[in-house]
């Protein structure tokens, strides 16, 4: 919840791609029509709740979240 937060729940970041995350989770506006309504989830309860949404479309595994690879999560729950 760290990586890239730094566990700021206010932190926004601007990828490579030109995508965003948002909150403490990270949230990449890939994922805000379908877990926020289209809207960044910026409170800390919709920042949860669509993390909540994105480990669970990623099979209850860390692997929607760039970093995983740096706690070797990727395909762990």
């Amino acid at each position: 919840m760290t990586a890239e937060s730094g566990g700021n729940a206010n932190a926004v970041n601007q990828n490579t791609g030109g995508s965003y995350d948002v909150g403490l989770w990270q949230i990449n506006d890939f994922n805000w029509n379908a877990c926020s309504s289209g809207k960044a989830p910026c409170d800390m309860t919709a920042n949860l709740n669509c993390a909540i949404a994105v480990y669970g479309w990623g099979g209850k595994t860390w692997k929607n979240w760039s970093t995983c690879s740096k706690c070797g999560c990727c395909s762990s729950s």
